[in-house]
Order: C-alpha cells, then sequence, then structure tokens
C-alpha cells in the first residue's frame, strides 16, 4: 500500500483516477488491520492455551481434548488438521469471604494477591498439587509414576521440604506465627521449579513430594495454603501397621544397622512414650485430641524422634488437612484424592490413570512399572507385635473410615486392611 501511494503521487493522475487509487489503498489498509488483528488474536489465544496437531484419520475426525479444565475446550479445524487448544488453568473457586478471614489470621501478604493476577496466572502450576505423604507409603514410586507424564515438569528434587521446620520457621515465619508470602514465593520459584518453562509452555504443571507434609497437620496446612491455596492433594496411604515395620526398617538402614541388630519393641516402646506424654491416646473429644496431637508432633520435634506410630494415625492427618481447605473456603471432596498402597501396587496403570484424571491430565501410559523403593525385611513382624499394633491402629482406623465416607471419599480401604491376626 505504502509503494502504491509513492507511485501514484508521482502521477498527473485525473480526479476520478484518484479516487479510484484511493478507494484501492483503503482496501488494501482495511485487509492488512483485519489480518493483524487476527494474528494478534491468535498470539494472544496461545498465550492462554496450548496447540496440540493431530492427524485426523481418514474416516473420523477423532476429537479427543488433550486437556480441558473448564469442559469447554475448543476444536479448530483447518483442512485436514485438527488443532486442540487446551485452556489455561484457572484458580479453583473458593469462599472469597472466607479465604479473607483465613488470610488475615495466618498470612502476611504485603500488597501482593493470594492468588496470582493473570499475567502471573503461571505460579498456579508451581507447584500446581503435592504429593504430602505418608512417609513410607510409596511417595517415592507415586511420583515417579506422576512424573512421567509429558506434562508434569520437574522440580528440583521430589522431596522439597520447603515449609518444614528447618527451612520455613527462620526464614518466612514471622514473631505472630504468619507466613510471609511475597518473601516464600520469591525464593520458591527461584530454586525449587522450573519458572521460565512453566511461562513458556501453559500446559505444564509440577509438584512438591515431600511426605512429612501430611504428619506436621497442626502446623503445616496453614503455611502451605497462605504461600499456594491453589494446590490439590494427592495422598497415598499404606496399612498402618506394615507402614510402622517399613518405616523401622528404613530407620535402620538410614542409621547404618542391620535388621537383626534392630529392636522393633523398643522403637514401638520409645513413641508410645511421647504420645501417652502428650495425652494423645487419652483425649475424649476431637477438639481435646487436637490440642494434645499437637503437644505430640512439638515433643516429636524437641526429642528429635521419627514419630514412628504416631505418621499411622491418618485420621486425625486428613481431619486437620481437610478442615484447612474448608477455611480457605474449598471442598475436600475435589482438592483431594486418595490413593492406597496397595491398590497401587496391584495395579499401577489404572490407579496412575486415576490419579492423572484428578490433575486434569490426558491419559499415559507408563514406561516403568518398578517401584522405586522396595523394603527387604529379615523376619516377619512378631505376631504379637503385629496383635498389639492392630489393637491400638483400629478405633482410629475406623474413624478415618468413616471421615473418608462423610466427605464423599469411595475406597476398599477397610477390606484391604483387615486384620491379619484373627
Amino acid at each position: 500500500a505504502i509503494g502504491r501511494i509513492s507511485l501514484i503521487s508521482s502521477k498527473p493522475l485525473n480526479f476520478l483516477s484518484k479516487c479510484s487509487d484511493y478507494l484501492i489503498i483503503l482496501a488494501a489498509l482495511a485487509l492488512l488491520i483485519v489480518c493483524m488483528d487476527t494474528q494478534s488474536l491468535m498470539k494472544n489465544s496461545l498465550h492462554q492455551a496450548k496447540v496440540i496437531k493431530k492427524e485426523p484419520s481418514k474416516e473420523n475426525v477423532s476429537e479427543e481434548v488433550i486437556r480441558d479444565k473448564t469442559s469447554k475446550a475448543e476444536i479448530v479445524e483447518s483442512n485436514s488438521t485438527v488443532y486442540h487448544l487446551i485452556p489455561f488453568f484457572d484458580p479453583p473457586i473458593y469462599d472469597e469471604k472466607r479465604g479473607k478471614e483465613f488470610t488475615d489470621r495466618w498470612c502476611v501478604l504485603n500488597s501482593v494477591s493470594w492468588y496470582p493476577p493473570s499475567d502471573m496466572a503461571w505460579q498456579l502450576r508451581a507447584p500446581y498439587f503435592m504429593v504430602p505423604g505418608a512417609k513410607k507409603s510409596g511417595t517415592t514410586s507415586l511420583s515417579a509414576y506422576i512424573t512421567q507424564h509429558p506434562l508434569v515438569a520437574s522440580s528440583r528434587t521430589k522431596e522439597l521440604q520447603f515449609f518444614l521446620d528447618k527451612h520455613f520457621v527462620e526464614n518466612f515465619l514471622n514473631d505472630d506465627g504468619k507466613s510471609l508470602v511475597r518473601e516464600a514465593r520469591q525464593k520458591m520459584y527461584l530454586t525449587d521449579y522450573s519458572s521460565q518453562k512453566l511461562i513458556r509452555d501453559p500446559s505444564l504443571i509440577s509438584m512438591d513430594g515431600t511426605p512429612g507434609y501430611l504428619f506436621f497437620s497442626s502446623m503445616l496446612p496453614q503455611r502451605i495454603f497462605c504461600v499456594a491455596p491453589w494446590i490439590k492433594l494427592v495422598i497415598i496411604l499404606r496399612n498402618p501397621v506394615d507402614r510402622v515395620y517399613s518405616n523401622w526398617a528404613y530407620m535402620l538402614r538410614v542409621g547404618g544397622k542391620k535388621q537383626e541388630d534392630g529392636n522393633l519393641e523398643k522403637a514401638i516402646s520409645d513413641d508410645l512414650e511421647l504420645l501417652r506424654a502428650s495425652k494423645f491416646l487419652e483425649a475424649d473429644t476431637s477438639e481435646k485430641e487436637e490440642e494434645y496431637w499437637y503437644k505430640y508432633l512439638v515433643l516429636k520435634l524437641k526429642n528429635k524422634r521419627e514419630g514412628l506410630l504416631g505418621r499411622s494415625f491418618y485420621e486425625i492427618q486428613l481431619r486437620q488437612w481437610f478442615n484447612a481447605l474448608r477455611n480457605i473456603g474449598r471442598d475436600p471432596a475435589t482438592q483431594v484424592h486418595i490413593v492406597l498402597s496397595e491398590s497401587l501396587q496391584k495395579d499401577k496403570q489404572g490407579e496412575m490413570d486415576s490419579v492423572y484424571k484428578f490433575l486434569g491430565l490426558p491419559p499415559a501410559k507408563l514406561k516403568d512399572e518398578k517401584e522405586k523403593v522396595v523394603s527387604v525385611y529379615a523376619n516377619p513382624m512378631k505376631r504379637q507385635t503385629r496383635k498389639m499394633l492392630e489393637d491400638l491402629f483400629e478405633p482410629y482406623n475406623q474413624r478415618l473410615y468413616n471421615l473418608l465416607d462423610e466427605n464423599g471419599f469411595k475406597t476398599d480401604m477397610k477390606e484391604i486392611w483387615a486384620r491379619k491376626t484373627d
């Protein structure tokens, strides 16, 4: 069009000729503007959604959407190629009033948005979810299976431990016990996640697989939901008695001892001592139980104990995490997924299909189904020891079954964890 103007200006033209030429120029400019607007629109759409190119079959065009977070994924057809637009991740729905009450009590925002603004929406995927435990229930294998998915970006390491006391309290907790959100996020994004990769590719999500998060249920939900209130939880649980034995074998292995030289009954007795000192086992109301559970966790940290038995009291841990979700205005039934270790061992692909679906990921075939950590025991647990532990955990397990049922979780936990000493 510019060249046309130059050309016209250099010639003597009559009035009608000039009008004709100018009309052509205006039409060309209008076409150029439309093209530029279309290109801008496409660019903006691709910023919000990743395009997946798929060659359709000759008979039928398969309209399989790779990811659909809003159930309204668009399908654009051009000639013989189908392009699938993957919607950008939106913040989860939450009760704003309850969220405000939570942030006022537990968070120091310092003008930073509790939920990232649209121009920083990649933060919703860093992390997008957590695998918080339980320890020695298969968190390492579960995390490895999840990260086999091509749309899960690896973080610095599986167990980031960012929110545990040894790191968080000194750096990101003020004297009032409130979390410093801006400072914590800056450090987290700088050291733990592939921020540039997540910014470039809006289809990627990332995770934190620290098993201690579930256990410290009196302390950590407040910290985590201040810094990353959008996260989902994928929790793996194992028969509490089997988990104790595996945890004990792990303690010996880390300490460089053989199982023959260890004493399981002594280790159990040591943790029972802490549980009794905290009065947790004596609690007759949920309020007292939560108070005494906090005391137990403090005693565990003070005495540098493993929490051998405590980590298997799942009901209070899940109850406190569920309550924390409700306190920020979110529903545990839609934000938590429960995996049983025993079910994962039996049907890895089937269980992972359910996990991928919960996370909004497309189906993916596992490339490697090997378990990442396999405990080897020198001898089976003594029958009398197992019976004692089954007696200890039985009432708490029953309450766990009720808690999950009340919150809409359907599992075969009760049947799978049936007593073995009856």
